[in-house]
């Protein structure tokens, strides 16, 4: 039996997983907790820079304290946006093997609503067994991040404008979530949900409300014209508030175009060969010249 004072001290004495953005951190009181199901209402445009950002920081994080990354992510992409090139990028950025990160990330890729129910039900007890066999320890998975996990869903329901079949969705749900939660009590990982926004609401997830009585934490991410807005709509013991993230990439402005090197060439052809024509003319002259 563990009582709340020695429950307590086990969080804080946790290392907390960073999402790699300060905003956000900020709002969720330091990072992402063990134990605790986060969902991210998110579109598709930021969905992959967070993620990312939070896959490379769970094994990285683990190299700078143990020199060694022993425990895996597993990392379930439905949108099929997941980009190895980032990974390696920020590995040589931070002075470390890219092998050493890529080989701990297990990606599963899934096209279809069955694909994810069949991913997140069946097949993460018989990774987590595989991965148990090699390495001969309990905790051999640190994280569990699920890339769009209803981005099937409405078309599932008859909800969407391109519905075309109709089964039975919730009930999946309720599939995966008893995986999740198999996977939970085998070992103490950190789990991150992304979901789109149900196409008739402006702040709930496609998912309804079963999604969110699943989940613990819920932040709503909102883009606006210089930035994001990270919505803070659920926590068990954090007041609802929202902070802002200005993206200075969206400010910057675009660079202009050489005509004569890769210009747009359908509507300034004649233009081109002019310019072209006359600099052959030119040179021809200097070298007759000479």
């Amino acid at each position: 039996m563990i009582t709340a004072d020695k429950f307590n001290r086990e969080i804080f004495d946790e290392k907390i997983l960073s999402t790699g953005i300060d905003p956000l951190d900020k709002l969720l009181g330091g990072g992402i907790q063990r134990g605790m199901v986060y969902l991210f209402v998110v579109d598709s445009n930021f969905n992959s820079r967070l993620l990312h950002n939070i896959a490379f920081n769970a094994t990285y994080d683990q190299i700078c304290h143990t020199g060694e990354c022993t425990k895996g992510v597993i990392y379930v992409e439905a949108l099929n946006q997941f980009d190895p090139h980032f990974f390696s990028k920020q590995a040589v950025r931070h002075n470390v093997n890219p092998r050493a990160i890529l080989r701990n990330i297990h990606l599963a890729r899934t096209f279809t609503w069955p694909q994810v129910v069949e991913t997140l039900n069946e097949n993460l007890d018989k990774l987590y067994y595989n991965l148990q066999k090699s390495d001969e320890s309990c905790d051999v998975i640190d994280t569990l991040i699920v890339s769009g996990l209803t981005n099937f869903f409405e078309e599932m329901t008859g909800d969407g404008k391109n519905a075309v079949f109709n089964f039975h969705p919730f009930q999946d749900l309720k599939k995966i979530f008893n995986g999740i939660r198999r996977l939970q009590l085998k070992c103490k990982i950190h789990v991150i949900l992304t979901a789109k926004l149900n196409s008739k609401s402006n702040y709930r997830p496609a998912g309804g409300r079963l999604l969110s009585h699943f989940a613990n934490i819920i932040v709503r991410i909102v883009p606006f014209y210089n930035g994001f807005e990270f919505f803070l709509d659920q926590h068990p013991y954090l007041a609802n508030h929202s902070v802002r993230l200005i993206d200075h990439s969206i400010l910057r402005k675009p660079k202009t175009r050489n005509l004569i090197n890769g210009g747009n060439w359908g509507k300034n052809k004649k233009k081109i060969q002019q310019k072209a024509g006359l600099k052959k003319k030119e040179s021809t002259l200097d070298n007759f010249m000479r």
